[in-house]
């Protein structure tokens, strides 16, 4: 199957981009910038927010699935760049929706778990969002915006971790890295998040590709963790020291925006219709210390 997947610059889409091709799918990767994280062959560089390049690449490319993880995805700068988070998040994912539709095409887009208040979760699909965020604001608009158009599956992914083509985009390594350089990262106890990793990611997105099934997903892993306790886990796969990272609050930092506390998310209808089964965090973090991590030691 001949997929296209914007966003190859990003750690989700590039392992994406990855892990489809060594399942045996023809994948192109779209960015807005020459991508580092991915291989550079039969990936282009382009401007989607131009007008009408949406449905440009639709027609040079003529893929049979899109699968949209390109967004303005830092919450901090979309609140310093509104206009271009309604750009990205928003109007982008209407217009290359509609090229979708036109084309007769399927869709998978990503959204995020940010998308809820954080006040108790786990969150089901068919729970009311209350974003407290532009980022978040402009992805429940951008969700609309995919589910209108119809033949889409929206995944709210949550914090995703495991491999990037550079070993510095993800959760993980960020905390390695960290460590790495003689420090001691401080990981709140106090937001907790359903994680998932970006090889169980990468398996439900190829089950979706052909699959029938339209409408929202909760795309997160099978367990409910604070930062802490996830990194915590990480130490004991990598074994490492217990002191080398150290518990904090929320509260204890001035953040812009502020962050939900609780935005683990419901994740059994994943499972119902992709049959993904769900490693636990300390299952798929081990799987990544064996295969990358361990270089780092």
């Amino acid at each position: 199957m001949k997929v296209l997947v914007t966003g190859a610059s990003g750690a989700i889409g590039g392992q994406l981009i990855h892990r489809l091709r060594v399942a045996g799918h023809r994948v192109v990767g779209a960015a807005h910038r020459s991508p580092v994280n991915v291989e550079t062959e039969a990936c282009v560089t382009i401007d989607l927010t131009e007008p009408g390049a949406p449905e440009r690449l639709l027609g040079e490319l003529r893929p049979e699935v899109v699968v949209h993880t390109a967004a303005l995805a830092n919450p901090a700068d979309c609140e310093r760049d509104p206009e271009r988070a309604e750009l990205l998040n928003v109007t982008l994912v209407r217009e290359l929706a509609e090229a979708v539709r036109a084309r007769g095409l399927r869709m998978i887009h990503f959204s995020t778990d940010l998308v809820f208040d954080g006040g108790r979760g786990p969150f089901r699909e068919e729970d009311a969002p209350q974003p407290r965020s532009h980022y978040a604001r402009t992805k429940q608009a951008g969700e609309a915006e995919a589910l209108a158009a119809g033949n889409c599956v929206v995944l709210r992914s949550a914090l995703s971790f495991g491999h990037s083509r550079t070993g510095d985009r993800t959760f993980n390594e960020w905390i390695v890295a960290r460590i790495g350089a003689g420090e001691v990262p401080i990981l709140f106890e106090d937001e907790y998040r359903t994680p998932i990793d970006d090889a169980t990611l990468a398996r439900a997105v190829e089950r979706l590709l052909d699959h029938e099934f339209t409408g929202l997903l909760h795309a997160g892993g099978g367990e409910r963790v604070s930062r802490l306790l996830f990194g915590r886990e990480l130490l004991e796969v990598a074994g490492l020291p217990a002191e080398s990272v150290r518990g904090g609050s929320r509260n204890d930092l001035d953040l812009t925006p502020p962050r939900p506390e609780d935005v683990s998310l419901d994740t059994s209808r994943l499972r119902d219709v992709t049959g993904v089964r769900l490693p636990s965090v300390r299952e798929a973090l081990s799987q990544w210390w064996h295969e990358y991590g361990g270089a780092r030691a």
